[in-house]
């Protein structure tokens, strides 16, 4: 099995629970992040050439609470069900670490790659885990992954 990236903190494989209904928009924390995900997007910024990205967001400022920043994730709405949560883990660890560890895009992209892997054997079924890995290999060059 593939070892996760090493970094300064535990690796726990932490499991999302993701509300994959249509029009659930998830909201949680995450590495004491707040994050933002949209499941079933329709823009143009993701599609199947780029199923997922995240950005990192100004909140709304409400009377009495100081504005801060979300992790947003958009997840292409063509994606099949069962590898969502596979995306937006990976759109959640590369978010962090370009906004917590600093890290260069690249960097943070080939972390999230070694962590959505890891997070795909460790909680996809054996049936599932081939169709993602298929999948994933039929991305067009240059693509998500």
């Amino acid at each position: 099995m593939e070892q996760p990236p090493q970094t300064t903190e535990q690796w726990p494989l932490e499991r999302l629970e993701l509300d994959l209904s249509e029009d659930a928009v998830n909201y949680f924390e995450f590495r004491e992040m707040n994050v933002l995900c949209e499941l079933h997007d329709k823009s143009e910024d993701v599609g199947p050439r780029h199923p997922a990205m995240y950005a990192m967001t100004q909140d709304r400022h409400l009377t009495g609470n100081e504005p801060g920043e979300t992790l947003s994730v958009w997840v292409w709405e063509g994606i099949p069900g069962k590898f969502k949560e596979v995306l937006t883990y990976h759109e959640l660890i590369e978010g962090y670490s370009r906004a917590k560890k600093r890290m260069e895009a690249d960097e943070a992209h080939q972390t999230a790659k070694k962590a959505h892997n890891a997070y795909a054997k460790q909680f996809l079924s054996a049936e599932d885990l081939a169709e993602f890995e298929t999948w994933q290999s039929q991305l067009p060059e240059g693509s998500f992954f």
